[in-house]
């Protein structure tokens, strides 16, 4: 495993997390009482030449990971056939559940054949959604690398449904935090949708098709299942539908539910321009954050509701540190009240290129961008996910010049 020092212009600026004495930015002003200057530290935790461990190839093809601030779990396949869910940090990387790994609850010699490609991880155990081929068996299991136990599977009643059991594949990605599981299920793709709290005994409804929509139409009719709903100390956010198939950002907070921002809404910074879309959600204990446009007058753009207000925290008008206007965004993660995105462009000639920030206290911090070298290679392509910004660490995945060379790496902030 290696690790790397990369030092941009405008890295010398703050970034204000909980822990840290910081910074100057690069004119020199105080930001708080104790200014010092730093830089963006990488370790690569996994690439294409670590061996699968039980396996008897190498990782071929890895999904962006979830963090919990030491380390990462993430969805692979492997040269030798191999394919699981996986947590590593630099120097070692653990198997939680493969194509080897019996199906809790299921008869002798049931394995799994399929894996959710965006697992979730805390405190070390690993939430994640597996199934046999086609989805007859399968559910939502919680592990360690030494143990494996259901949260939910096609075995369990959906509460409050029409009598019908869960079904999951694809679209029933977990959350796991503080362990507690959030997570849409349905007895189907399509059927008895609903966005539900495992509280480590019981499943719980967080809203479902009878559920009355908070400053929308009717009740919720669905809810988005390309992104997964956001945990925080029993808090869920999540994107969800009303009769009229507007979506917006909800928050359940105590059995209470809440609007964050709904096509009613207007997009800060755009007068007259109200939301149409949501894309991503994060939640920690400050803020809700989310990925929000109104195409084609605002494209995407990061916002949040830190300090009980919509706000936003980068959109195609923000001059990007060392980018300059144009960002659409592409992921957001929230932690300690700070937020992690990657944002991505197209130049005048067509290419695409994009680049992974962080906001602190007000300030956007570039850390690592397309055309920068790392480890003696050319980045290409940056992914984070929700869970990925942990204290003063980011988790990502990078693509290579070569567009087929992957590697996992967290950076971390360094005082000098």
């Amino acid at each position: 495993m290696s690790s790397q020092q990369l030092n941009r212009a405008s890295l010398a600026l703050a970034f204000c997390i909980p822990a840290l004495a910081l910074l100057q930015d690069a004119r020199g002003q105080k930001l708080n009482r104790t200014p010092a200057k730093g830089h963006w530290e990488f370790t690569k935790v996994i690439d294409e030449a670590t061996p699968v461990p039980g396996g008897t190839g190498t990782f071929a093809e890895f999904w962006p990971p979830s963090f919990d601030g030491e380390s990462v779990a993430f969805s692979s396949k492997g040269t030798g056939g191999e394919g699981g869910i996986y947590k590593a940090r630099p120097g070692s990387v653990d198997v939680v559940a493969d194509k080897g790994t019996p199906i809790p609850g299921t008869p002798p010699g049931v394995l799994f054949t399929n894996f959710g490609v965006y697992p979730s991880i805390d405190q070390g155990q690993v939430a994640f959604t597996g199934t046999t081929k086609n989805f007859p068996l399968g559910g939502i299991y919680l592990g360690s690398g030494e143990s494996l136990g259901i949260v939910v599977d096609v075995n369990t009643p959906i509460p409050g449904g029409s009598g019908n059991n869960f079904w999951f594949g694809w679209t029933s990605e977990p959350i796991l935090e503080g362990g507690q599981v959030a997570f849409k299920g349905g007895h189907s793709i399509y059927g008895d949708p609903g966005i539900y709290l495992w509280d480590g005994t019981s499943v719980n409804i967080v809203a479902n098709r009878n559920t009355p929509v908070p400053g929308g139409a009717g009740n919720f009719t669905d809810f988005q299942w390309h992104n997964k709903p956001a945990l925080d100390r029993g808090r869920v956010a999540f994107i969800g539908y009303d009769s009229s198939t507007f979506n917006g950002v909800y928050l359940s907070d105590g059995g209470n539910l809440g609007l964050i921002a709904n096509s009613s809404t207007e997009i800060p910074a755009k007068p007259g321009a109200d939301f149409s879309n949501f894309l991503h959600v994060s939640l920690d204990s400050r803020q809700v954050a989310f990925v929000g446009a109104d195409w084609p007058i605002a494209p995407n753009g990061v916002y949040t509701n830190f300090g009980g207000s919509l706000n936003k925290v980068a959109d195609d008008a923000t001059e990007m540190p060392g980018f300059g206007v144009g960002m659409k965004s592409f992921s957001v993660s929230a932690d300690r009240g700070n937020i992690g995105f990657v944002g991505y462009w197209w130049d005048n000639m067509g290419a695409y290129f994009d680049g992974l920030f962080v906001q602190s206290a007000g300030r956007l911090l570039p850390i690592i961008a397309t055309g920068d070298t790392l480890d003696g290679k050319t980045v290409h392509q940056l992914m984070s996910t929700s869970e990925a910004l942990r204290g003063n660490k980011i988790a990502f995945r990078a693509t290579f010049a070569d567009n087929a060379d992957y590697a996992i790496y967290i950076a971390r902030y360094v005082r000098d």
